[in-house]
C-alpha cells in the first residue's frame, strides 16, 4: 500500500497488477490477464506471473516481480506506463524499493542484489522520456545456487533460501531478510554487510533474545511505524 492507502495486488495467474481504492474500487493498471512481455501503457502492457511488488515513497513508482519473464518492470501508477526495468533473472522471490526510490533490492534464489543510483550523490528515478537504469552496486550478498548460512560483506554472506525482503523506513535504510532454510532473521546494512539479526538457527517455537529465540521455516515480514518487525513462521503456524 501506498501512503495515502492505495493497495496495489501483483496477480500471479492473470498476469496482472491492480489496484485497490480507498473506497474498495478496484481496477487494472498492467496487464492483459494472459502472459505477455509487453511494455506499454495500461492493459496494452503484458507481463507474466507477478509475485512482488515495492512502490516509493511517492506513490507513484511501483516497482513489480515478474517471475515469467525473469523481470523487474517499473510502473509509473500516474500513467500507467510500464517498463522493463532489470532483466536477466532466472528466478525471483521479492523486491524492494528503498522510500527515496534510489536503490532496488532484488531477492533472486539463495541471493540478495542491491541495484543504485550512484551512491554518493543519489538522484530520484524518473521515467521521462524512458524507463530509468541503475548501475548493479558490487552489493550481491551470496551466491544463485550456492546456498549457506554466512554472516559476512559483501560476496562473502551467504543465504540458504533468502525469502521475503523489508526495509527500514528511515535512513540508513537497513534490509531485514527472511532466511527461510536457516530459520533466522538476517541484517544487510547499506554497504551489504550481512549479520544474523534474530534466531538460533535451530528450528522451533522458543521466544527470546536474539540470538536465542527460535524459527521454523521463516517466510513473510513487515514493519510497524516504531520499527518492530512481525514474522510469518510458516512452521511454527504462527
Amino acid at each position: 500500500a501506498d501512503s495515502a492507502g492505495v493497495v496495489y495486488v501483483g496477480e500471479e495467474k492473470n498476469s496482472a497488477v491492480r489496484k485497490i481504492a480507498t473506497d474498495g474500487v478496484t481496477t487494472t493498471i498492467a496487464g492483459t490477464g494472459t502472459n505477455g512481455d509487453i511494455d506499454d501503457v495500461g492493459s496494452r502492457a503484458g507481463c507474466g506471473a507477478i509475485i512482488g511488488l515495492s512502490i516509493d515513497s511517492t506513490g507513484q513508482f511501483l516497482f513489480a516481480a515478474d517471475v515469467t519473464y525473469g523481470k523487474i518492470r517499473l510502473i509509473d501508477t500516474t500513467t500507467q506506463r510500464v517498463d522493463t526495468f532489470l532483466t536477466g533473472f532466472s528466478s525471483l522471490n521479492e523486491v524492494l524499493v528503498n522510500p527515496t526510490a534510489t536503490q532496488v533490492v532484488v531477492i533472486p534464489w539463495k541471493e540478495v542484489k542491491v541495484y543504485t543510483n550512484d551512491p554518493v550523490t543519489p538522484a530520484p528515478l524518473t521515467m521521462e522520456p524512458t524507463a530509468p537504469t541503475l548501475a548493479p552496486l558490487d552489493l550481491t550478498a551470496g551466491i544463485c545456487g550456492t546456498g549457506g548460512d554466512v554472516p559476512g560483506a559483501a560476496g562473502i554472506a551467504r543465504f540458504q533460501a533468502a525469502n521475503a525482503v523489508i526495509m527500514s523506513p528511515n535512513s540508513p535504510f537497513d534490509t531485514f531478510i527472511s532466511d527461510t532454510l536457516s530459520n533466522k532473521i538476517k541484517k544487510m546494512s547499506t554497504v551489504g554487510t550481512v549479520a544474523d539479526f534474530s534466531g538460533s538457527g535451530t528450528p522451533g517455537p522458543g521466544n527470546g533474545l536474539a540470538g536465542s529465540a527460535q524459527f521454523n521455516n521463516p517466510r513473510g515480514l513487515t514493519m510497524d511505524g516504531t520499527g518492530d518487525i512481525y514474522v510469518a513462521d510458516k512452521l511454527n503456524h504462527g
